[in-house]
């Protein structure tokens, strides 16, 4: 059984803080119970958790496991999202790992059973869930066991597959462990009400060909990092399933909601194209969340956008709309892709560079006009609606 450290070691995880993982690990430990391995993941995971789950700081005596599971667990802004999409009190998360969800689950009021096939993981949190004050149930098992052997129901299922196959990260739905196609039907026995997280990297479209009853499909992103993919299944759903795109601020306070937008539409608007223009007084570039949703275009006609070229992710207009959802841009001026020429609109040589539909990337840009990145300014290199090369100095909006 994993017990509390002595406040010894408390006070002297506090003291080293700061210090340097890798030389913990190669240093004598100072206690005889604890090893120095062991004194370097504590300090890892308290680094991390300040950026990832700075609530778990407040319980000093919270023990971290390894570090592949602190970068595989959801940080405790998706966590938070996930807690609004679970339709019962009564949860089970199949694929537990650090409980990273399971916690924010069970601090939302619901009642959560805990699968895991990894027993030091098991062990560590059923110290870690009291230590919480949260009377989670843990079951060392894997999920496939679980759902062969089941004796009860639940409201929701909660799964994180992995990505990991034989040593590679695979993307096909097909490749993750446990193959949740093939148990698709079995998670529905288990409840009505299934909530998969997913990499951001999976195919939409593959998603809905292989899954069935999906209802919902969400894209989080924390600020401008995409971050999971969440497909939410109801048994026997026959409607057309919606689409979500949200971003998150890192961290949410009372003072502070934790979502910054969000943007909701019918699958089908990914269909929906929009029509090329001429390059007008403003740059409108799309948030990576909604590019992977595809509803870039979407959202570009119900702000009566164009597109500056069918295959140039970025859109135009003479009037600046604040709601948009991305970046907007003001046109400066019109240059070509000369060092002499930009160098008159930019004296001190730098700029951030965006390439969009152009045969230079944004650091090949940067060598062939001698330039630095960063400054106020942006260069904006694209391809416009008469598949001309052109280039713009733009400030952001």
């Amino acid at each position: 059984m994993v017990s509390r450290y002595s406040n010894e070691i408390i006070e002297w995880l506090n003291d080293h803080a700061e210090d340097d993982p890798l030389k913990v690990v190669l240093s004598k430990s100072p206690f005889d119970n604890v090893s120095s391995q062991e004194l370097s993941a504590q300090i890892i995971g308290r680094k991390i958790a300040r950026n990832k789950y700075p609530f778990l700081l407040e319980n000093t005596h919270y023990r971290y496991p390894v570090k592949i599971s602190l970068e595989q667990s959801s940080s405790q802004a998706t966590a938070e999202y996930k807690t609004h999409l679970m339709t019962g009190p009564t949860v089970i998360d199949l694929t537990g790992g650090m409980g990273m969800d399971s916690i924010l689950i069970a601090k939302a009021g619901n009642q959560v059973t805990y699968i895991e096939q990894n027993e030091e993981l098991c062990l560590l949190n059923i110290y870690n869930f009291k230590e919480l004050g949260l009377p989670i149930n843990v079951i060392h098992n894997t999920a496939e066991k679980y759902l062969a052997t089941r004796s009860k129901t639940f409201e929701t299922v909660f799964i994180d597959p992995s990505r990991r196959v034989d040593g590679n990260k695979k993307t096909g739905v097909h490749n993750l462990l446990p193959n949740v196609v093939d148990l698709q039907s079995q998670l529905l026995k288990l409840a009505p009400c299934i909530v998969m997280k997913l990499s951001p990297m999976q195919d939409i479209s593959e998603l809905v060909q292989e899954l069935k009853f999906v209802s919902d499909i969400h894209v989080v992103s924390v600020k401008e990092d995409v971050k999971e993919l969440l497909v939410i299944l109801e048994r026997s759903y026959t409607k057309q399933p919606k689409l979500t795109v949200t971003s998150l601020l890192p961290q949410s306070s009372e003072k502070q909601k934790g979502e910054l937008w969000k943007l909701s539409a019918p699958l089908s608007s990914r269909l929906i194209k929009c029509n090329e223009g001429t390059l007008g007084k403003y740059i409108y570039q799309p948030h990576p969340a909604i590019v992977k949703a595809a509803l870039h275009d979407y959202e570009a006609v119900k702000l009566n956008l164009t597109k500056i070229h069918a295959n140039t992710q970025l859109y135009t207009s003479d009037t600046f709309d604040r709601n948009y959802k991305g970046k907007v841009f003001e046109v400066l001026t019109k240059t070509p892709l000369q060092k002499k020429v930009i160098a008159k609109y930019l004296p001190e040589k730098k700029a951030n560079i965006i390439s969009k539909n152009h045969p230079l990337s944004p650091a090949q840009i940067a060598k062939k006009i001698g330039f630095k990145e960063g400054g106020d300014l942006f260069l904006i290199a694209c391809t416009n609606s008469e598949n001309k090369k052109i280039c713009l100095v733009c400030k952001r909006l």
